[in-house]
């Protein structure tokens, strides 16, 4: 007569992840791009002298509560609307993707955020173009169908007239909707997007028809 001997093991069960929480928040950017009521600038068109101010009329600055699987995630989100003294056009600078999907977000993974400057006024919806990127990053390049926009240099200090601004951020924009380069205020071509810490847009310039305009005064609220 014989034995069988049956020996069960015990069996190795995958573990669970830990769930995790996470703070989505903006850092160092929220000093580039975030500024409340109170805040103007005071550009001067290179070319022909002509003097702008825009004005941020409001400000939002949002952190949203995420969950998924389990896991948790603050992200935060800023917008701002402005306003043009010279013409009368309104500017709206906002998040235009949305919020990370949590069924698949990781503990580690990098969010990349675009914001978008839509420019327009009653009867003249001008267009939108992505001109940030966060986080900085000078390999990433964000396409859509029509343009691409890249990070495209970083200085220490900037001089532009008597002031030296620091930190700075230079946008490249494949073809721009947003700077008129005529009279009809026809637009279209490269342009670059200059953007200094806690001050905000210091330049803007389209390459293709040699028209800037640059910062010469302004009152920063954040």
């Amino acid at each position: 007569m014989s034995l069988l001997a049956v020996v069960l093991l015990p069996s190795c069960k995958p573990e669970e992840p830990e769930p995790w929480t996470r703070y989505e928040y903006l850092g160092e950017a929220r000093d580039y791009i975030y500024f409340k009521p109170g805040t103007w600038w005071v550009y001067k068109n290179v070319q022909d002298g002509r003097l702008d101010t825009i004005e941020i009329t409001k400000s939002f600055d949002d952190t949203t509560k995420l969950t998924g699987n389990g896991n948790t995630m603050y992200y935060e989100e800023i917008e701002w609307y402005a306003k043009s003294r010279m013409d009368g056009y309104e500017y709206h600078f906002y998040l235009m993707y949305g919020q990370p999907n949590m069924e698949l977000a990781t503990q580690n993974q990098v969010v990349n955020r675009s914001y978008f400057l839509a420019k327009y006024r009653p009867g003249n919806y001008v267009g939108l173009r992505n001109n940030f990127l966060y986080p900085f990053n000078q390999n990433f390049i964000e396409k859509n169908s029509t343009h691409s926009v890249q990070l495209k240099g970083e200085y220490t200090t900037l001089k532009l007239g008597t002031e030296n601004y620091t930190d700075v951020k230079v946008f490249w924009v494949s073809d721009d909707d947003l700077i008129f380069y005529d009279e009809l205020e026809r637009t279209g071509g490269a342009a670059q997007y200059y953007w200094a810490k806690n001050i905000g847009m210091i330049k803007l310039e389209n390459l293709k028809h040699s028209v800037s305009w640059e910062l010469i005064d302004y009152n920063i609220v954040q």
